[in-house]
């Protein structure tokens, strides 16, 4: 029972993420001139949906083949290498 709650805030937690990361994103967006939003929106809406396509796509297919330990794995991983990646841009 502790497992289906934890899971559960864990689904609301994500969720809240997600949101939060598309109002911060979009905000940044129509804060610009307004002949730059709707190109701007349409790019970081697509972006934003292919991602979670393929985020969708390799889950999946890390649980067909892995179970819920190779799908935590990938989760973990994934954000992670963007974390390495971000922390190796020069500023």
């Amino acid at each position: 029972m502790l497992s289906l709650g934890l899971l559960a805030a864990a689904a609301v937690l994500l969720d809240l993420g997600v949101s939060a990361n598309m109002t911060l994103g979009q905000r940044a967006i129509f804060v610009l001139a307004a002949e730059y939003r709707s190109r701007l929106n349409a790019l970081y809406m697509t972006t934003f949906f292919i991602g979670g396509a393929i985020g969708s796509a390799v889950g999946g297919w890390a649980f067909a083949f892995g179970g819920w330990p190779l799908a935590a794995w990938v989760g973990f991983a994934a954000p992670v290498a963007g974390l390495l990646y971000y922390a190796t841009e020069k500023m």
